[in-house]
């Protein structure tokens, strides 16, 4: 059994809680940067899932909801501490790309589009889910709350509508945009 302390830093103005209803087995607690991915992390509890599921799940709802602050196109690092064994990290951390033009300038690859890495928020989450996630649930079920959330939207609130307004995100083009890349590339 592993006790998985997942953290994401965010800079919000809030903080959303939630932990299993009073009628089932205490199974853990779920906190996020959003009310949405903590609501799903909490749905990953109660089907079954363990702390992997959660994490992996909260992750890819944040893509969702707090994307100024999360996403697929992101880096991730898990710290994993197991009951009585020694923790270890699942380090998602990269370099940048080995083909960089000889064009490119050392300050260049300090600020903008050229001081990006590769990604890795993805296969973080799929080999955590492959290697560590309970058998209960498919990576189609950790998805699927995510892809709901594009689908069907959620309440913004005040700190959020800024932060979107600021990155460009969340309007109507993007929205359909991206839920066309979801449903083609990751549901059947």
């Amino acid at each position: 059994m592993y006790r998985f302390l997942f953290c994401i830093f965010i800079f919000t103005s809030y903080s959303s809680q939630h932990s299993l209803s009073q009628d089932s087995e205490f199974k853990g607690m779920v906190s996020s940067a959003s009310p949405e991915a903590t609501d799903i992390g909490v749905e990953i509890l109660e089907q079954g899932g363990n702390a992997f599921d959660v994490a992996v799940a909260v992750s890819l709802a944040l893509g969702a909801s707090e994307p100024a602050g999360s996403g697929v196109f992101g880096q991730t690092v898990m710290l994993v501490q197991p009951a009585g064994g020694e923790p270890f990290v699942i380090q998602g951390s990269t370099l940048s790309p080995a083909n960089i033009p000889s064009s490119v300038t050392r300050t260049q690859l300090v600020n903008g589009r050229t001081a990006t890495t590769i990604p890795s928020n993805l296969k973080v989450l799929s080999f955590t889910h492959q290697n560590y996630g309970s058998v209960n649930l498919t990576w189609q079920e950790l998805l699927n709350p995510t892809v709901e959330l594009y689908k069907n939207g959620f309440t913004v609130g005040p700190f959020r509508h800024r932060a979107f307004d600021h990155y460009g995100v969340g309007k109507p083009e993007d929205m359909e945009y991206f839920g066309q890349i979801y449903e083609k590339e990751f549901v059947s």
